[in-house]
Formats: C-alpha cells, sequence, structure tokens
C-alpha cells in the first residue's frame, strides 16, 4: 500500500468535496425561498 496520493486521488477528493459542499448549500436556499414565499423580511 502507498502513502502517495495519485492524481485521481486528488480528483476525486475535489470532486467529493465539491458535491458535499454542494448539498449544504440547498438547505439555507431552501430555507430563504420558504420565508420569502411566506412573507418574511427577516429572520430573528
Amino acid at each position: 500500500m502507498s502513502n502517495r496520493f495519485e492524481d485521481i486521488d486528488s480528483s476525486e477528493a475535489i470532486i467529493l468535496y465539491d458535491l458535499i459542499a454542494a448539498t449544504y448549500k440547498i438547505a439555507p436556499g431552501k430555507t430563504l425561498l420558504e420565508l420569502a414565499i411566506a412573507g418574511k423580511e427577516a429572520i430573528e
């Protein structure tokens, strides 16, 4: 087993990180949309 990262390892890590980050961005966006539809102008 090698302790060195190959190019493919780096590429897969970047893709996985991007997918995880994108998932976390959906929740606040959905919440803001729901608040806007409900007529809220501020979050307390």
